[in-house]
Formats: structure tokens, C-alpha cells, sequence
């Protein structure tokens, strides 16, 4: 592919990623984990509860939480902050219970499909998983789903084949 193809293949790709993670705050596009079905895990330096999704380390944003606290807390900075997790609107900040990987998210996990429940988004789905949005994406493209029109009961690919 030319070069110029493929910038302005990935110009479209990220204008559309950038649309999915200004999803409504609700209780299924964010979402948050029970902490309970999480192992803890060690993280250097952090002072605040981390756990393990995928073999990727997460904790959870607290009430009043900003990802400047977060990244100051874990000695991360904030821009990869928000670059594990698929936030390109720099005016977003975490919900209390959201939860906020503090490494970059896998391409591959063990569950191979999704069904999509109402009022769930792609990134929320993303941060389910611990799959980093940009892979679902393209494993949907490929496979020809209609992600602008997804609906309740339709699955997507989270690292099918």
C-alpha cells in the first residue's frame, strides 16, 4: 500500500476511535470490574490497590480521580495513561469504579467473542477484556461487522480467529 494510502487509512481510523471513547457515562459504557474476580497483583512504586486482567495490571478510579492523580500515584505518565486506555479526549477523566490499566492491553485474549448488551461501547468492551480497542476494530473490519450499527445480541470478534 502507498504511503499516502496509509496515512489517510489511519486519519479514518483514528477520527473513529476517537468517536467511540466520547461514549455516555452510564453503568455498561464504562465499565467497571468486580475487584472480587481479580487477583492482586504487585506493581512497583504504587500505593493504591492494582489487580490483573489478561496478565495486564489494572486499578480503579477512585471518586475524584483524574488520570494526573492516577499518573502521579504510579509513577506513570499521563499521556500513556490515557494511551492504555484508548482515551483520545484529553477533556475525559475517569469515573469512580472505572477501571484504568496501568500497561498497555493485550492483542489477544481467552474469550473469543462478544455479545453486545445495551448501552455497552466498544471501548468499555475493550477495557472488559483487557484488548486494546484499535484490535477489536480491525478484527471486526476484517471479518465485515457493521460496528456503526451494532445492536443488543450481536457479537463481535474480541480475538477470534
Amino acid at each position: 500500500m502507498k504511503k499516502k494510502h496509509y496515512y489517510i487509512l489511519l486519519l479514518i481510523i483514528s477520527t473513529f476511535l476517537c468517536h467511540l471513547s466520547y461514549a455516555q457515562v452510564d453503568s455498561l459504557a464504562i465499565y467497571r470490574p468486580n475487584i472480587k474476580e481479580y487477583k492482586e497483583a504487585y506493581f512497583p512504586f504504587v500505593k493504591r490497590p492494582v489487580y490483573e486482567n489478561n496478565k495486564i495490571r489494572f486499578t480503579v478510579a477512585k471518586k475524584q480521580d483524574s488520570f494526573a492523580k492516577i499518573a502521579l500515584e504510579t509513577n506513570l505518565d499521563e499521556y500513556d495513561l490515557r494511551k492504555y486506555n484508548d482515551i483520545t479526549d484529553w477533556k475525559y477523566e475517569p469515573v469512580e469504579g472505572e477501571i484504568i490499566y496501568l500497561q498497555v492491553k493485550s492483542k489477544k485474549s481467552s474469550v473469543h467473542f462478544h455479545t453486545i448488551i445495551e448501552g455497552e461501547s466498544l471501548r468499555g468492551i475493550s477495557q472488559r477484556y483487557a484488548v486494546q480497542l484499535k484490535v477489536i476494530f480491525n478484527k471486526n473490519i476484517k471479518l465485515g461487522v457493521p460496528l456503526h450499527q451494532l445492536q443488543p445480541g450481536d457479537k463481535i470478534c474480541i480475538s477470534c480467529k
